[in-house]
């Protein structure tokens, strides 16, 4: 072969190369501009991870609950007859004509959690059977007549649509918008800053208070825990990224020791 032959072939090669290098670099810019783009979370997306997936706002309801006129408090059921009154949560079934009660956890399949509003009178004692209530059904369950009022020997009920716009702070007790929304105080043995709802339970207690924004190591080391046990004081709270905050912390070792 000549040079000049040579010569001809190389630059042959040479083409083939430069139109294969700009063929893959065509193909990868294609690939990667056809790649999906992941989005940032939006607020309302944020927010909606705070409410669970089976709970809709058309299965959420509050419940006006009275003793009827010369009832003390109801009877409690047959199953449940060692205790002075049952769960509310099958008082509740029983009169919104949900389900009879059969066993102690009748409810628990129909009313997927119970709520109130801390800021009124506590459900608790003598006040449970005269009080409002926000309840979530299980999906599915039989939809609640708004404009029934709900009647037993014992007790009356009326039922309204709770308002949605409530949602995100039932199901997370330390949501807010506003600082106003939050406030210092007790979600069962948990001392922080909250906002106004809570859950309702039957049976509870505590052996101690735990404060959940705090480092336990680092606050009971601060105390001779052969005589003393530690305790956190807040004076006010804040909204931040709606989350309720507890704000001016007094931290005290106060003497006597925890089971």
């Amino acid at each position: 072969m000549n040079m000049k032959n040579q010569k001809g072939f190389a630059n042959v090669i040479l083409i083939i190369i430069v139109v294969a290098l700009v063929g893959a670099a065509g193909y990868f810019a294609f690939v990667k501009k056809s790649e999906p783009i992941a989005q940032q979370p939006t607020p309302t997306s944020v927010q909606n991870t705070i409410i669970d997936s089976n709970i809709q706002a058309q299965n959420f309801y509050k419940v006006q609950l009275s003793l009827n006129p010369g009832i003390s408090k109801p009877s409690p059921y047959s199953f449940d007859g060692g205790y002075g009154a049952s769960d509310l949560g099958n008082y509740l079934i029983d009169i919104l004509q949900l389900a009879k009660p059969v066993s102690t956890a009748s409810y628990k399949n129909i009313i997927l959690r119970i709520f109130y509003d801390s800021t009124q009178v506590s459900p608790y004692g003598d006040n449970k059977f005269n009080h409002e209530y926000f309840i979530f059904l299980e999906p599915g369950t039989e939809t609640l007549d708004t404009q029934k009022i709900y009647k037993t020997k014992e007790l009356t009920a009326t039922v309204s649509k709770a308002d949605p716009k409530l949602l995100p702070y039932v199901q997370d007790v330390n949501y807010c918008q506003i600082d106003a929304d939050c406030s210092v105080g007790h979600n069962f043995c948990r001392y922080a800053s909250y906002n106004k709802f809570r859950a309702y339970e039957d049976i509870w207690g505590c052996e101690s208070e735990n404060y959940p924004q705090e480092d336990a190591e680092k606050l009971w080391a601060m105390c001779d825990t052969t005589k003393q046990h530690a305790e956190v004081r807040y004076t006010d709270s804040r909204c931040i990224s709606n989350k309720c905050v507890a704000q001016n912390k007094e931290m005290l070792c106060v003497n006597g020791t925890l089971p």
